[in-house]
């Protein structure tokens, strides 16, 4: 945490350094005129000495700043590259052939479904025809079968039905013959009992008449007794007789009536065989069929594949169809949608922690120059992707460009480059601007946070008073010697920007005017040094 915050410092102070000249950039064009000056001439003196004494106080002198009221903006600044948020890398599953047309030209704003290339399918429609011949041979075949197979079903289902009316049937019948041999036998029974009466009466009847002895018979001479005698010795045959059929004919019913079941049963069999045969005979020409038809489905569909159509709007960055020549995969043509537009982008790891998904980004690019581009973060990486090396300016004073000074005196001006872990992120961009093009610089400002109308100071205004506490000096005047006179506040500080820093205290007051410290204290042989113009001094 300390190393983030020094490093923080740092970039703020230097920043504030570049600051300080562009407000003196009188003074510094006329302090590095003076040392030219003094060394082209070769002066050596009191007079010079003096002079460079009084330009050394000058330069060491303290800065002094107005307290005023700003919007201050706590922010992560950080470069990245303009990218399409929406991409297609074109390709074709229809290879080993040949491209037979392209119907787009590197850089043509293409609408989604419209045509990119078309493949040569020669080889693939011949192919198709063969499989739609075997998809409807094998149709014919698997028709033939099942007609086959509902003929035996049919056939199957009538001999059942037969078979079952053919069994009820035979009952019906069983049981009418064994009443019908129980009704004999009931009748001669009858029969047999009415003769027996009829025995009896004219037995009867002969014994009770009374009369001449001469006149009296008996029964047997009467004319009905042989009649009636006949049946009495026939009718008992005749009985026995009966009562046998109709012992074999419930025989015949209870058997037929037993055995009715097991008959059900070897029906049923015989016909769920034939259902059982024609279900195969469905899976068997379904399954047969399904082969070609997944064929001739592939082959339609890489034929359809073969003209080639965009899948979004965009522009046309890269184009590897080329007319007549032979494709055997890949990229074909890449479309970029420029309509929405992202940008890639590294954080060092002091500031990862700060940037959260959905921040405000201000945006701004060499393209369009102070024109503003707003943005929002919508990815941070979970882990760093390797090092970055970055360069830091130092600005320039009265037009020397001190990065020139600084390869001239071998480094000593101070900058460089530095290595550390980076985390990638990525931006949206809310609306593109029209100079923008996909490559191109984005400069960017991560939004921390925000405070309007506040009071600020620069930020090496506030010192540390040793005991964890802050103060800044207020300039009450100025000495005989012409140095200031101060007294110190005690503040708190808010929202920090890149070179101011909210402040609030009792007694601090709009407008008033605070000492802004150096930083440290150089004589002017040092800042020739640095400058790298006493390298021969």
């Amino acid at each position: 945490m300390g190393t983030e915050r020094g490093a923080r410092e740092n970039r703020k102070k230097k920043k504030g350094m570049g600051i300080w000249m562009k407000k003196h950039k009188k003074l510094c064009v006329l302090s590095a005129i003076l040392l030219i000056v003094a060394v082209a001439a070769g002066v050596i003196g009191i007079r010079v000495n003096r002079a460079m004494e009084e330009l050394e106080r000058e330069l060491n002198r303290p800065d002094t700043a107005k307290v005023e009221r700003r919007t201050l903006v706590e922010s992560v600044s950080t470069t990245g590259t303009f990218q399409a948020a929406y991409e297609s890398n074109i390709t074709s599953e229809v290879t080993n052939t040949t491209v037979q047309g392209v119907y787009v030209k590197l850089g043509d704003r293409v609408t989604a479904g419209d045509v990119i290339c078309v493949l040569d399918t020669t080889e693939l429609e011949e192919d198709l025809a063969d499989a739609r011949k075997d998809l409807a041979d094998s149709e014919k075949s698997s028709r033939e079968d099942m007609e086959r197979a509902q003929r035996q079903l049919d056939d199957a289902t009538r001999t059942r039905d037969e078979s079952t009316s053919d069994l009820d049937r035979s009952i019906n019948d069983a049981q009418q013959n064994w009443q019908e041999a129980q009704a004999d036998r009931i009748e001669l029974e009858n029969r047999l009992a009415e003769v027996e009466s009829q025995m009896e009466q004219l037995k009867a009847s002969y014994e009770s008449e009374e009369g001449d002895e001469s006149q009296k018979g008996s029964y047997m001479d009467s004319p009905s007794y042989a009649p009636l005698n006949e049946q009495l010795i026939s009718l008992p045959g005749q009985i026995s007789t009966a009562q046998r059929a109709e012992e074999r004919a419930k025989n015949n019913y209870d058997s037929a009536v037993a055995d009715r079941e097991n008959r059900l049963r070897r029906i049923n069999d015989t016909y769920q065989s034939a259902v059982d045969n024609y279900n195969a005979a469905v899976d068997r020409n379904q399954d047969a069929s399904k082969r070609e038809r997944e064929q001739v489905a592939d082959l339609e569909e890489r034929i359809a594949a073969a003209t080639v159509k965009t899948p979004i709007d965009g522009i046309v960055t890269d184009l590897g169809a080329t007319l007549w020549a032979d494709y055997n995969g890949g990229s074909l043509a890449v479309i970029k949608n420029t309509d929405t537009l992202r940008v890639e982008a590294d954080i060092d790891e002091y500031d990862v922690n700060k940037i959260q998904i959905g921040q405000e980004v201000v945006i701004r690019s060499n393209a369009t120059g102070d024109v503003e581009l707003t943005g929002t973060v919508s990815s941070v990486a979970p882990a760093a992707s390797g090092s970055e090396t970055s360069n830091s300016s130092v600005g320039s004073i009265g037009g020397l460009d001190l990065g020139e000074l600084n390869e001239m005196s071998g480094g000593g001006l101070g900058g460089g480059s530095s290595d550390g872990v980076v985390y990638p992120i990525l931006i949206d961009v809310a609306v593109p601007g029209a100079e923008v093009r996909l490559g191109m610089t984005a400069k960017l400002s991560i939004i921390l946070s925000k405070q309007e109308n506040v009071l600020s100071v620069p930020f090496d205004a506030v010192q540390d008073d040793g005991d964890g506490g802050l103060f800044v000096e207020e300039v009450t005047g100025k000495d005989e010697e012409g140095e200031y006179t101060t007294r110190k506040i005690s503040v708190t500080k808010g929202v920090e920007s890149d070179y101011y820093v909210e402040i609030g205290g009792s007694d601090v007051k709009e407008g008033m005017e605070i000492i802004v410290p150096k930083t440290e204290s150089k004589s002017i042989f040092e800042m020739m040094q640095e400058a790298g113009v006493a390298g021969g001094m």
